[in-house]
């Protein structure tokens, strides 16, 4: 029983992490800055890019957060009351799921990046 409850803390840690850095980054992004929040060569072109990067990412962190926190802790329950023991292998698998999506996320807000803005960091003109 022990094990379970570390297993469902260890499987919330990262959705947890995104809920509270997607709010920060879309109500409250930092300053431009190579320390906090989404950086990337795109995203530091100019404070434009940074405002847009930051609040389009952080509101994907956000929601994947609270997706995968549900989820995450719903399959441990299940394989719990399934088998009536519990091994950190799923906690491992859905540890690397949530990273896997992360990445995702990385990679979607780049390409939003682009879609909206020139590679010098202007606005694209869309009619």
């Amino acid at each position: 029983m022990k094990l379970l409850f570390v297993m469902l803390i260890v499987v919330s840690v990262i959705p947890l992490t995104l809920i509270i850095a997607g709010y920060l980054e879309t109500y409250h992004y930092p300053k431009r800055n190579w320390f906090v929040g989404y950086r990337s060569n795109m995203s530091t072109k100019n404070d434009e890019t940074w405002a847009y990067a930051n609040s389009e990412c952080g509101k994907k962190m956000y929601k994947a957060g609270i997706v995968m926190l549900p989820i995450s802790i719903l399959i441990i329950l299940l394989i719990y009351l399934i088998s009536g023991d519990i091994s950190e292998m799923p906690a491992m698998y859905i540890d690397i799921c949530q990273i896997v999506i992360m990445i995702v996320l990385i990679v979607i807000t780049e390409i939003d990046l682009r879609k909206v803005f020139n590679k010098d960091g202007t606005r694209k003109d869309i009619l």
